[in-house]
């Protein structure tokens, strides 16, 4: 837990300093947007986002790139193949097989939270990292993956006509939708548990990229990534507390507050989230009318 924490720590230093801007002064948000979203179709679904990330202007290094060849070689090489009808517990140990593959190339750091390139090339994961990861070898391996995405959580599903698997990609086990409701406190079994179509996996990339950009203070483009994000998939809750949190750093109080409410709206228990927008409301209430925020 120190290790991840220091590792934490480190990188949040180095991108604090490292300010990406995702085109020069002349480009507008259509532009850009416009640009991550032309992504070629390369035939993987990791090298689709690694194209779309520096489409929208970010430096992707040669490491992670190769990190990733390496990932989908050792998954071609090492698994054994495996279809349908095999029996459940040969598909858990597939399940478990990838995410000691993942591990051997990768150090895990739960609580971290980039986007594909970054991780790859520092060797660090989250578990949207990680579950993207498993997709994309699935892809490759052509297994009924799917991500599951639930409240500030990423897991996988494997479903085909005999069985359906929950899998945990942190801790590499298995889970059942019951577990999940208990541990998210979901007030019916799956209201919360979203099962994205494949097209929309390019949105979770989109969603790091924002992320990303307002870690290193780019709140304008961040935002823009939000809301494009929120026009196309408004049932996907994130980017709505992340558009609030950047909205406010840009002086926005009355919109960060309309972007809060939709997300507590979802998950009124959100503690943290609820926190957030009481001081909103109370900063907002305070300098109406002042620079401070209009």
């Amino acid at each position: 837990m120190r290790l991840s924490l220091n590792i934490t720590l480190l990188l949040s230093a180095f991108f604090a300093c490292y300010k990406i801007a995702p085109l020069d002064s002349n480009g507008s948000p259509t532009d850009y947007i416009e640009m991550a979203m032309s992504e070629p179709d390369t035939g993987s679904l990791g090298f689709n986002i690694l194209q779309m990330e520096k489409n929208a202007g970010f430096s992707v290094a040669l490491s992670a790139i190769e990190r990733l060849r390496k990932i989908r070689c050792d998954a071609s090489i090492s698994l054994p193949r495996i279809n349908t009808r095999a029996a459940r517990v040969s598909k858990k140990q597939i399940l478990a097989s990838t995410g000691t593959l993942l591990r051997a190339n990768s150090l895990l750091v739960s609580e971290y939270h980039s986007k594909l390139s970054t991780c790859l090339q520092y060797q660090i994961v989250d578990c949207d990292i990680l579950s993207l990861l498993y997709l994309d070898i699935s892809e490759q391996e052509h297994w009924p993956l799917a991500l599951v995405l639930l409240p500030q959580h990423t897991i996988i599903r494997w479903a085909d006509e005999k069985d359906t698997i929950y899998w945990e990609t942190i801790t590499n086990k298995e889970t059942n939708l019951a577990a999940l409701a208990s541990t998210y406190s979901l007030s019916v079994r799956d209201s919360l548990i979203k099962i994205p179509k494949w097209e929309q996996l390019k949105f979770i990339a989109l969603y790091n990229i924002a992320k990303d950009l307002a870690d290193v203070r780019d709140y304008l483009p961040s935002l823009n990534f939000c809301n494009y994000i929120i026009r196309q998939w408004p049932q996907w809750e994130p980017p709505y507390r992340l558009a609030g949190k950047s909205a406010l750093e840009l002086d926005q109080c009355e919109e960060a507050l309309n972007y809060y409410e939709i997300y507590l709206k979802k998950f009124p228990t959100h503690r943290q989230a609820r926190r957030e927008y009481e001081q909103i409301r109370l900063l907002h209430l305070g300098f109406q009318g002042d620079d401070i925020c209009h």
